[in-house]
């Protein structure tokens, strides 16, 4: 039941997020929620220890539910790098003919 309620509390939060204005407000809104439910077995927690507990927590998600996430990034972001090489090299081919 706890694990259905919290499937659901997400999918309202992502669904509310999809609203540009409405979302960057309820961002703020349950992050802070959040944080404040942290603090409640933290009472002594920073922002900063909050903020790593949850950059950690969020890295092992991926991995453990999306495993093949890191290799479509690595392959997008190897994919844009060699396509901005080559429009700068293009770029700087053509400036130096026009320049010559």
């Amino acid at each position: 039941m706890i694990k259905l309620r919290a499937r659901a509390k997400s999918k309202i939060q992502r669904g509310v997020a999809t609203i540009p204005v409405i979302g960057l407000t309820s961002l703020a809104v349950f992050e802070k929620m959040e944080f404040d439910d942290w603090k409640k077995d933290h009472p002594n927690g920073t922002s900063e220890e909050y903020a790593r507990e949850m950059y950690e927590t969020s890295q092992q998600l991926m991995k453990e539910e999306y495993p093949d996430f890191e290799k479509y990034t690595d392959q997008i972001y190897g994919t844009s790098q060699e396509f901005f090489k080559k429009k700068y090299d293009d770029f700087k081919e053509s400036y130096n003919k026009m320049m010559n």
